[in-house]
C-alpha cells in the first residue's frame, strides 16, 4: 500500500514502472493517496512473513534527497499487528487496487508516460 504515482514526467514513470512490474509479479498493489505511512507485507507461506514499515515515498527526492525511515521485520507478533492495521487502511473508502487506479486515470497516465 502506497500512495499514487504522481509529480513530473520521470518521477512519475519510474514508479508507474516500479508499480506495473510488482502487479506482473503477483503483488497486490493498493494506493491510498491519504497514507503517509508505507506498509510493505512480505507473506508467502507459513514460514516466510515479513513486513516494511517507514515514510518513503517511491520518488526520486525520496530515494536521493530526503532522509526516512524504516524497519524491516520478521518477527510474527509485529507482522500479525501490522496485518491488522493494513486491513483497516484497505477497508478505508479511499483505497483502490492498482488495477482500478490504472483504468480511471488511463488518459492521465498516458500523457504522462509519453511526456519526454
Amino acid at each position: 500500500m502506497t500512495t499514487a504515482p504522481v509529480g513530473g514526467p520521470s518521477e512519475f514513470k519510474r514508479k508507474y514502472t516500479l508499480m506495473e512490474l510488482l502487479v506482473a509479479k503477483g503483488v497486490n498493489v493498493l494506493f491510498n493517496d491519504r497514507l503517509h505511512a508505507k506498509i510493505y507485507l512480505f507473506d508467502e507461506s507459513d514460514l516466510t512473513k515479513a513486513c516494511l514499515l517507514g515514510s518513503a515515498n517511491l520518488t526520486n527526492s525520496a530515494m536521493d534527497k530526503l532522509l526516512e525511515v524504516a524497519m524491516f521485520t520478521h518477527n510474527r507478533t509485529i507482522f500479525k499487528d501490522v496485518l491488522t492495521v493494513f486491513y483497516g487502511f484497505r477497508n478505508e473508502r479511499d483505497t483502490i487496487r492498482f488495477s482500478q487506479w490504472k483504468h480511471r486515470e488511463a488518459a492521465s497516465i498516458k500523457a504522462k508516460m509519453e511526456a519526454t
